[in-house]
């Protein structure tokens, strides 16, 4: 088997947690490679040939890593080493249990939803995001107003700063910190979540993964930003109308038997002070 491990090189000793999982993956697996990414170099490249692929660091470094590869159908297993990591598989303190279960088979694979949006009919990798894909404005920009039809049909419109659409991964990031709901992620579903919007009746919209998404954006001039998984997209929206749908690719992220995704939730979000 060939593992690759991902790494954060902006962690403090990062390269000893790196020589932690390399140890015990090979004192536990024989004939077992190991490569190193650092910062996910070279990892596009050679992504076909592992069997799994450790990441070191928070959830940014997940959602980087996750579009380096492509959203390629690569068992992920992040290992929490930033400040929130509610998308991490495991702590640094499970590293052994987990590798015992590789080697016993005793994982499965959760495929998280993807959405990705398409300007001019054209689809590219960058634009594909596993939390969410926010449009908004310069901070002291006049308010947005967005048109939303889904399925080809009108639904509302709203004035506020932006526009969040949102995957059950994302629904617990910015989507959550604007009001929306937090969706299980085993309900493939896109969320639709107002940014300040300038209305007491404006509210999130949880919709089937199956619809597509059309917002028809007045009032952004040169002043508006598309930001997926929290990097900002340099875009030409002709006529101001973004797409947005359900995408092909999946991220599959690995999880063990000691996973509890309510009990990642209520520790890492509920009860965090």
């Amino acid at each position: 088997m060939i593992f690759g491990i991902s790494v954060n090189t902006s962690k403090n000793n990062y390269d000893k947690i790196v020589s932690m999982i390399e140890f015990v993956l090979k004192e536990k697996i024989d004939n077992c490679e190991v490569r190193i990414f650092l910062d996910g170099a070279n990892l596009e490249n050679e992504k076909h040939e592992l069997s799994f692929l450790f990441i070191v660091g928070g959830d940014g470094t997940i959602l980087r890593v996750v579009k380096i590869i492509d959203a390629y159908d690569l068992p992920l297993i992040g290992v929490n080493y930033g400040t929130l990591g509610f998308m991490a598989s495991i702590e640094l303190n499970d590293i052994e249990r987990a590798v015992d279960q590789i080697t016993n088979n005793e994982y499965y694979i959760e495929k998280r939803l993807m959405i990705e949006t398409c300007v001019d009919g054209s689809y590219d990798k960058g634009y594909m995001a596993l939390n969410d894909i926010v449009i908004t404005k310069l901070p002291l920009s006049r308010l947005l107003k967005f048109n939303i039809f889904i399925d080809d049909k009108y639904y509302a419109s709203f004035y506020g700063d932006g526009m969040i659409i949102s995957t059950p991964t994302g629904s617990t990031a910015y989507s959550l910190s604007a009001g929306g709901p937090i969706v299980s992620p085993d309900i493939e579903s896109i969320i639709i979540t107002p940014i300040c919007p300038h209305s007491l009746n404006a509210k999130s919209l949880v919709i089937s993964p199956r619809s597509i998404i059309n917002l028809e954006i007045d009032g952004a001039d040169d002043n508006l930003y598309v930001i997926i998984d929290g990097q900002n997209q340099e875009m030409k929206i002709e006529n101001k109308i973004l797409k947005i749908q359900k995408c092909k690719k999946y991220c599959s992220l690995v999880r063990f038997n000691f996973y509890d995704y309510y009990s990642v939730l209520r520790e890492k979000l509920i009860n965090r002070i």
